[in-house]
């Protein structure tokens, strides 16, 4: 439709492992109607997609703009747990500054990571009717997680 502008969110883009999908997408890149390109092309993965772009260099040529997300630091780590928080409408920060603490020193700032800990525990503390979340509930729920991940 005029002046609407089509993009396309390709997210866990490391599990595409076909080379013929690739290829598809790139196509329909270089197609232009009209001197213009039909959409916006967002690719959001592991950092292990990487290495397939440095193979690939015609790829590299394509990006109009490329993005490396760093773990977050330890300050980082508890403004985005909070934030989260406060996006979700919650007016009281459950976990003390040791959880929080804790919360980094186990998933070394990765967002991911955080969110699935952080999720746990805080339906965990729901369950067993805590007010708070302590660093021995962050470490446990931790280690729950690291179990069932091993399964």
């Amino acid at each position: 439709k005029e002046g609407r502008h089509a993009v396309l969110v390709l997210d866990e883009a490391h599990l595409i492992d076909d080379l013929r999908a690739w290829d598809t997408l790139r196509l329909l890149l270089n197609f232009h109607a009209d001197g213009k390109t039909p959409l916006t092309l967002l690719i959001v993965g592991q950092p292990a997609l990487l290495p397939f772009f440095e193979r690939h260099p015609h790829w590299e040529q394509l990006f109009g703009v490329k993005c490396l997300l760093r773990p977050l630091q330890p300050s980082e780590t508890r403004e985005y747990v909070v934030h989260r928080l406060k996006t979700a409408g919650c007016s009281r920060i459950p976990f003390d500054e040791e959880a929080l603490d804790a919360v980094y020193s186990l998933t070394q700032g990765v967002p991911r990571v955080i969110n699935r800990l952080c999720d746990l525990a805080l339906l965990i503390g729901y369950a067993e009717q805590k007010t708070s979340l302590s660093a021995s509930l962050i470490r446990a729920v931790h280690e729950e997680l690291t179990t069932v991940a091993a399964d």
